[in-house]
């Protein structure tokens, strides 16, 4: 080989080496921590997100000896990481989503056990597609001493679901229903995991017993044998708050009549197993998607054959009865540190139940031999957060003129059992820090009075906030987005350099109804001097209204002059919702637009025009590789004056995050972050004596590349 081949081969390689790389370790945005106080207390974890279907565990997540916390939120399948940065006998969690980044994907429900007895935790969750089964990672701790997963196969089928043997029908996954959470657990007390989970038909218990031990394998393998089809006897009926007990442990109930017709009765059910009274066997806590009790069963058999004897349908009857609307669920974990388990009820349901007090923390306040169960508080670890209850949707606007950005969150609202549907409500955030450190006050918790309207099935729920001075009087005025398509219009009456004051809202604002779930936003597309309106919607695309008014008096036509602009669409395949937001970034000179999605995407695009028909250039597919969730909306605005944006994104469960992004005010982009995000191209490959090579940054200015 020539010199100069050599050193092409070399380049070549060189080049090949950094795009893989940086293909592969794209940079994601710093987040950011911002203190915010409520009723004058300072809120322990504000920005950690929201919660709407929580399941927490306890783990050590950092591998020193204190057990930490956490928490998978079905509502987005969202992964939550708390430190504990008291001890074990005096826990205190902090919100440290670093050590979320190394969890896999999961959906439905992540249980952390540990199966393989070696002291780290490992993960159990949902399979959903293209069989209902479950996948389990093994747990380990990295050169960082953060705990990570890899996953474990199984040669039974091509999905790596856990697989179930059961004598007659040979090898099957291990199947548990959309929406189901199993109970993972030793449950005949040999030392290795168990699983009990309903059947295909939702009215009994099935029990894969683990026969790992037996077989010689010891407990670091799942070989799981189906030992029972009808675990501690009973029959759940979809007619009944409680279960029908049998009165042979050798025979499984038959529901309550005598000659019951066949029943499929599943639609949703969740499981938690512990030893109430220290006698070996393991009682049941059910739950159900149709019953907003829960049901206790006292377990008289053995580890090894179960047999339910006694109910507490109401549980915990002798203290204050679970009643969580719609669908909950069980959780068993030493809370507080004692040494005993104590019991978590939560929301297993995504929408239409509560969404503030979704985790009901009951301390154990028995024996080991006799638990006992008293309610604590209904809201355990949300009452930590900012938490608007359902869908936040977060607004950089200076409300008081003080010159720094303060924070107003529209909401879908919180849930009312009374009313059926969420009472709306707006929460300003006033920023009482500095131009470059903010702080944050919760000064009003129904700003604007909007929860009035929450009698109204179909209107002014969802409210999107955007803010623009659109009758150039020189303050502010609001623009919300609803539910239902339509628009809500708040003039500001008070003027340049005063807090703002509105008068009564105009409901219905210019007639504009684009669907479902608008999002607004103002902004001069065409730069006529006149602010145009960008509407995002359920269905994903984006609608451009042009102002064709004047500077005093907007005027908007009651259909968009571009349906998809850009064509743009923010809903992925397999979606049935898209649910746009779009935020337009004026550079100057130029335009980008961002928008969230439902799938939890930030979209980025530039080459942004007013020209009819034109189509957008889409530079990041997942801007900043934020994972805050489904049914997200972003607001950006130099917070901290330091020449760039800072990003605040609300999402399905009701919180926000706050993330440092790499883009500049002026539009650049950050050079470690157009080098993540080089896209370079060789030809010919293989190559001779002549190699071509181009890789493009997104970059807006000058930089220097040395290779």
């Amino acid at each position: 080989m020539t010199k100069k081949a050599l050193l092409l081969t070399r380049i070549f390689l060189l080049l090949m080496a950094f795009g893989e790389s940086q293909k592969l370790h794209a940079q994601a945005f710093e987040r950011l921590y911002a203190p915010v106080t409520l009723n004058g207390q300072p809120l322990p974890n504000p920005l950690a997100g929201g919660l709407n279907a929580p399941q927490p565990s306890r783990a050590d997540l950092n591998n020193d000896g204190v057990s930490d916390l956490y928490v998978f939120d079905r509502a987005g399948n969202v992964h939550l990481t708390f430190i504990n940065t008291g001890s074990n006998e005096e826990p205190d969690f902090q919100f440290d989503p670093a050590f979320a980044k190394l969890f896999p994907a999961c959906t439905n429900f992540a249980l952390l056990r540990d199966f393989n007895g070696d002291g780290v935790p490992d993960l159990f969750t949902h399979l959903s597609t293209p069989i209902k089964g479950m996948l389990v990672y093994r747990g380990y701790y990295d050169a960082q001493n953060r705990l990570a997963f890899e996953p474990v196969t199984f040669s039974q089928n091509n999905y790596n679901a856990i697989p179930a043997f059961q004598q007659g029908s040979g090898w099957s996954q291990l199947w548990v229903a959309d929406g189901d959470v199993p109970a993972v657990d030793d449950i005949d007390g040999d030392g290795d995991m168990d699983i009990l989970s309903f059947d295909l038909s939702g009215v009994y218990v099935q029990y894969f017993e683990n026969q790992s031990g037996q077989m010689g394998y010891g407990a670091d393998s799942l070989i799981l044998h189906v030992s029972d089809l009808c675990w501690g006897k009973f029959y759940e009926s979809a007619f009944s708050q409680e279960v029908s007990l049998s009165d042979d442990p050798n025979e499984c109930s038959q529901g309550f009549d005598d000659n019951p017709p066949v029943e499929f009765h599943h639609a949703g059910s969740t499981l938690v197993t512990f030893d109430a009274d220290a006698d070996g066997d393991k009682e049941l806590v059910l739950g159900d998607i149709i019953n907003p009790h829960m049901v206790f069963l006292h377990n008289d058999g053995t580890p090894e054959a179960a047999f339910m004897t006694a109910q507490d349908a109401l549980f915990p009857s002798y203290d204050v009865s679970v009643d969580i609307p719609v669908f909950p669920a069980p959780f068993y974990l030493d809370i507080d540190g004692d040494g005993l388990g104590d019991f978590v009820a939560a929301s297993n349901q995504i929408g239409a139940t509560l969404d503030k007090e979704v985790l009901w923390y009951y301390k154990n306040t028995g024996m080991p031999s006799e638990a006992h169960f008293e309610l604590q508080q209904k809201d355990w670890l949300v009452d930590g957060m900012l938490d608007v209850g359902s869908g936040a949707f977060p607004l950089f606007w200076d409300y008081n003129a003080d010159g720094l950005l303060d924070i107003l969150i529209g909401a879908n609202g919180v849930f009312d059992t009374d009313l059926g549907n969420p009472e709306p409500h707006l929460l300003l955030l006033e920023n009482t820090g500095t131009p470059s450190e903010p702080a944050f006050e919760v000064v009003d918790e129904d700003y604007l009075s909007v929860a009035q309207y929450a009698a109204d099935p179909l209107l002014y729920w969802n409210l999107i906030p955007t803010a623009g001075d659109i009758d150039n009087d020189g303050d502010e005025d609001l623009l919300f987005g609803d539910r239902d398509g339509r628009l809500m219009f708040f003039e500001n009456l008070a003027g340049p350099g005063q807090t703002a004051d509105f008068d009564e809202p105009v409901l219905k604002w210019m007639d504009i109804d684009v669907g479902q779930n608008a999002s607004p936003f103002f902004g001069d597309l065409n730069r006529d001097g006149l602010l145009d309106l960008l509407v995002g919607e359920r269905n994903g695309n984006i609608n451009y209204f042009e102002n064709k008014g004047t500077s005093t008096s907007p005027l908007f036509e009651t259909t968009p002059d571009e349906a998809v602009l850009g064509g743009i669409t923010t809903q992925m395949p397999g979606d049935v919702q898209g649910n746009s937001t779009p935020w337009l970034l004026d550079f100057g000179n130029s335009f980008g637009l961002i928008t969230g999605s439902e799938s939890g995407k930030v979209l980025y695009y530039t080459e942004v025009t007013d020209e009819p028909g034109a189509t957008f250039n889409l530079q990041y597919e997942n801007f900043g590789q934020t994972k805050e969730g489904i049914r997200i909306r972003p607001s950006l605005a130099d917070l901290d004056g330091d020449g760039y944006f800072e990003l605040a994104i609300g999402n399905l469960r009701g919180g926000i995050g706050l993330f440092q992004t790499d883009l500049a005010i002026d539009g650049s982009v950050n050079v470690q972050e157009a080098l993540s995000n080089a896209q370079l191209s060789i030809n010919p490959n293989p190559a001779t004596d002549v190699l071509h090579w181009q890789i493009n940054l997104p970059l807006n200015g000058q930089a220097t590349l040395r290779i």
